[in-house]
């Protein structure tokens, strides 16, 4: 049923990047992707195909679908040029190796047949860079203990006031140890708190966010 109004899936795409056309024209559409916290999935990269493919082949696949991903989806030409920009970068540095990789080079030259690819699109109702952003692992919330039925905290702050590395810290650690007997606590950091999330901080917050 979700498929039906996206036109499906995309034909071009044998195998691969086929799912990430669908899901990125959904959020086009307005129709975002659902997270279900208690869902399982299990995922075998490449259980099917390598048994039939060589792994210098999935690769290739890979990369011109991606290729023709943006020239078929992306329908803000400013997105466009910069995603372009980036991934034709990215495979031009193998490409010019002393010794070259063969399926980058392969893949370069086969990217001036973009104009061909190109599939016109309607304006997105979501713009599409902050559709990137959101799936970009730029912006994360995830969950500390349960909420309780209490005023809400938020407690911003440069640096993780924990391990108690100076004055500073030391302070607001106790204030916020104090303020949980009465209070939830959310916590906006920056992104050293994704490298330091096993802290005290995270274990009595309701949510964190960087």
């Amino acid at each position: 049923m979700a498929a039906g109004p996206l036109d499906a899936m995309g034909e071009a795409y044998q195998p691969y990047v086929e799912d990430l056309d669908l899901g990125f024209r959904g959020w086009q559409r307005g129709r975002p992707s659902v997270f279900v916290s208690g869902a399982r999935v299990e995922h075998r990269h490449r259980a099917t195909t390598s048994r039939y493919f060589s792994r210098e082949y999935l690769d290739r696949t890979l990369e011109l679908n991606y290729l023709r991903f943006l020239a078929r989806t992306i329908a803000e030409p400013r997105v466009f040029r910069r995603l372009w920009s980036e991934a034709i970068l990215r495979l031009n540095h193998p490409a010019a190796l002393q010794e070259p990789n063969l399926t980058a080079a392969a893949i370069l030259g086969t990217a001036w047949r973009d104009p061909f690819w190109i599939k016109r699109r309607a304006q997105p109702a979501i713009p599409e860079d902050e559709i990137l952003a959101l799936g970009s692992g730029a912006v994360v919330i995830a969950p500390g203990r349960a909420a309780q039925n209490r005023p809400v905290l938020l407690v911003v702050s440069p640096y993780l006031p924990f391990p108690l590395a100076h004055g500073g810290a030391v302070r607001m650690y106790n204030l916020m140890r104090r303020a949980a007997v009465d209070l939830t606590r959310c916590w906006w950091r920056s992104p050293e708190m994704r490298r330091r999330r096993r802290s005290n901080c995270w274990r009595s917050a309701a949510k964190l966010c960087w």
